[in-house]
């Protein structure tokens, strides 16, 4: 519940927890340590990165997440994450930047592709996570116009 100041209007603390913890994973990501995203996850964890949304699943588990970053190093010769934004609304963080990838076998690449990632913060970590490759798509799940979501932009540590 909001803290009432002395003639003022409710407040609410802000925390930058959800953008620090995207900052954290991505970079744990770049670097392929499945243990230092397993250590922001919570036990719960729905992950869905943007492979995964184009098949369907969901990464519940330590070794799920293991199994998804050893598919990755399989398929992709580079896959890089850049976030720009970050963004706090709630329970949920925002961060818009770009990835990059080049496929293993076919040498195909993806020179900068915009992005969107959104997670829900539970007990200080990671309790969803979803990738969307059209950062439209994802400040609409945010509920948020771009115009909007500028008052909750936040720098993470």
């Amino acid at each position: 519940m909001p803290q009432q100041r002395a003639n003022c209007e409710p407040y609410a603390p802000r925390q930058v927890e959800g953008a620090a913890l995207i900052k954290r994973w991505l970079e744990a990501f770049n670097s392929r340590d499945a243990e230092a995203m397993i250590a922001l996850q919570h036990p719960d964890i729905e992950f869905v990165p943007t492979t995964a949304a184009m098949e369907g699943r969901v990464y519940r588990s330590p070794e799920e997440t293991r199994e998804f970053l050893g598919a990755l190093e399989l398929d992709w010769e580079v896959f890089e994450t850049h976030p720009e934004r970050f963004y706090e609304v709630g329970d949920r963080a925002l961060a818009l930047g770009t990835f990059h990838a080049r496929g293993r076998a076919s040498g195909v690449e993806i020179p900068s592709q915009r992005v969107g990632w959104l997670i829900t913060v539970r007990d200080g970590l990671v309790y969803r996570w979803r990738t969307y490759t059209d950062e439209v798509e994802a400040m609409d799940a945010v509920g948020m116009s771009e115009q909007q979501l500028v008052e909750h932009r936040v720098d993470p540590p």
